[in-house]
């Protein structure tokens, strides 16, 4: 599928994401030369040597069979570089006034250094934030300055010479050291070790992961400063290195939950349950495959207070999503996409079954959507030569409502 993206990681939010957050400035780098770099073409999927892309919605009417404009919303304009990657990005409201806008700079090796946003009004300044990288294109500094150009904070990095992260530093605006953490690695390059520290320098917890022969992941554990286990995650293989079990202990000894994984002969996973405390089954997915191992369908089942599904996806012979389908607790359903692709597996056309907007919406909706009395949202789009999409039609219960133009540009 391209163009259309349908939409068990834990994130570690660090004290500098926190203050990039509330100070506006950019977040810190944190892939290593390692990393394979995605352009930013690749992010937003889109193909050929686009220069500049200008995207405006416009509301629309039908009259007489012919979709007249009615008035402009907003407008966004993205601007790229020969290789692929952002150089800025603006949006514009229906005034032509512009709201915000972006703009970033890259060295030749198309490592970011320096990313400044805009504002309406220019009077308390743009912040910014700069990058600095080593010779083998690391992230070693990122440095924010808030809207009157002084430094809001400062990160550095240390790496190995395999280009693994074994250091990350803090600093606030006035350089003083606020937090750090450090990394361990054997010598196949898995983490075995990421330890946290304050701004005394005393250790606040630490994270330590095993890994087996094969170099599978069997353990991670969660350790206090005062050497406490406050949780601790296994994981069992078979013999061809298939995950079949994965459990979590919260306190370190006691079970919280774990998760079984089924394979079929060919190992393409049939089923995925999870279970609770008291080894209570608390959700399920079933995945089926034709007889060219396509996945077909996929089930997940809700077994918080029903056995019924919570969804189910269906795909085509390209492997595409044709179908997804959402129940509630009773079994009834509460909305439905569908997807129709052409020859180039493009979304042409995307339908959504919704529920209307009044009290108890699901058992009234699930009532009217056997009569096809529902409210219906749907898009038709439109392709260059590049395979990029256009131009999308948006209507609501068969009625044109808006219209979305992307104007491409290439070099």
């Amino acid at each position: 599928m391209k163009n259309i993206t349908i939409t068990l990681t834990t994130i570690l939010v660090s004290f500098a994401l926190i203050l990039a957050a509330l100070t506006g400035c950019g977040e810190t780098q944190d892939t290593n030369a390692k990393a394979a770099k995605e352009s930013d073409l690749e992010r937003y999927n889109l193909s050929g040597q686009v220069k500049s892309t200008t995207t405006s919605i416009i509301d629309v009417e039908d009259v007489g069979g012919e979709l007249k404009h009615k008035k402009r919303s907003t407008t966004s304009i993205e601007t790229y570089n020969r290789n692929g990657y952002q150089t800025s990005r603006e949006f514009i409201d229906k005034n032509d006034s512009l709201i915000s806008k972006t703009t970033q700079k890259f060295d030749d090796n198309n490592n970011l250094i320096e990313l400044v946003h805009h504002y309406e009004s220019n009077i308390s300044g743009n912040p910014k934030t700069l990058y600095k990288y080593d010779e083998r294109g690391n992230n070693i500094e990122t440095a924010c300055y808030n809207a009157q150009e002084k430094l809001d904070y400062r990160n550095t990095s240390k790496y190995d010479d395999n280009s693994n992260l074994i250091e990350f530093n803090g600093y606030d605006s006035l350089g003083v050291f606020v937090f750090k953490s450090t990394s361990e690695f054997d010598e196949n390059n898995n983490k075995i070790e990421l330890a946290y520290y304050g701004k005394d320098g005393a250790l606040r917890s630490k994270r330590a992961s095993k890994y087996d022969a094969k170099g599978n992941l069997i353990q991670e554990l969660s350790i206090d400063n005062k050497g406490y286990f406050y949780d601790n995650t296994l994981y069992r293989y078979d013999d061809k290195g298939l995950k079949t079990q994965q459990e979590f202990y919260k306190d370190g000894t006691t079970l919280d939950s774990k998760t079984v994984f089924t394979y079929n002969k060919k190992g393409l996973p049939t089923l995925v349950e999870r279970f609770g405390k008291g080894n209570l089954m608390e959700s399920k997915e079933v995945l089926e495959y034709d007889d060219k191992d396509i996945k077909i369908l996929h089930k997940r089942y809700n077994y918080g207070d029903s056995i019924n599904p919570l969804n189910i996806t269906k795909f085509d012979p390209e492997n595409n999503i044709n179908e997804y389908i959402h129940y509630n607790s009773d079994g009834k359903i509460t909305y439905k996409i569908t997807l129709t692709y052409n020859d180039s597996k493009n979304v042409i056309q995307r339908i959504v079954y919704s529920p209307p907007s009044n009290n108890n919406w699901q058992t009234k909706y699930a009532k009217k959507f056997k009569e096809n009395a529902i409210n219906i949202t749907s898009s038709e789009f439109k392709y260059d030569h590049n395979n990029n999409w256009v131009e999308k039609i948006t209507y609501s219960n068969l009625v044109p409502e808006s219209i979305t133009v992307r104007e491409i540009v290439y070099y």
